[in-house]
């Protein structure tokens, strides 16, 4: 299933696409979006925490996995990345130290989603990376 941001991505729209798998029955339900610059202007790729928030929606909704298969870009500006995305992390990590691992499940956003940005937080000193022994910890400087 294909996402665009303001075209069907409301509550009417999502449960209507329920019902439409429900009728089909597939064994899987893949969530994409825009990786590359859309035909029309208009056209804009959804982020990654919406298209995880509407796998949820799904998930709670279907029998069947639901799962986001988008190719989601980040610039190599923090400034610039997903701002939902970031506001999570930092949430997160001002709370308590987590690995992308722990970051990515608790998120319900792809591990190399997470990876990537935590790699450019890092680099803009926004983030301290902490070997431990159950792997790297990230925590969100104060």
């Amino acid at each position: 299933m294909f996402f665009i941001p303001g075209v069907n991505d409301n509550e009417n729209e999502l449960n209507a696409l329920v019902n439409a798998i429900e009728d089909i029955k597939p064994d899987l339900v893949q969530l994409n979006s825009l990786d590359r610059p859309g035909a029309e202007n208009w056209v804009t790729a959804m982020s990654s925490v919406a298209l995880a928030n509407i796998r949820k929606y799904f998930s709670n909704r279907l029998s069947m996995p639901v799962e986001v298969i988008a190719k989601v870009k980040y610039s190599s500006s923090a400034s610039q990345m997903d701002e939902e995305l970031i506001q999570l992390l930092h949430n997160t990590l001002m709370r308590r130290p987590s690995t992308a691992e722990d970051l990515s499940a608790m998120l319900d956003i792809h591990i190399n989603e997470i990876g990537k940005v935590l790699r450019q937080l890092l680099l803009e000193n926004k983030v301290i990376a902490t070997r431990e022994e159950r792997g790297v910890f990230y925590s969100w400087i104060r």
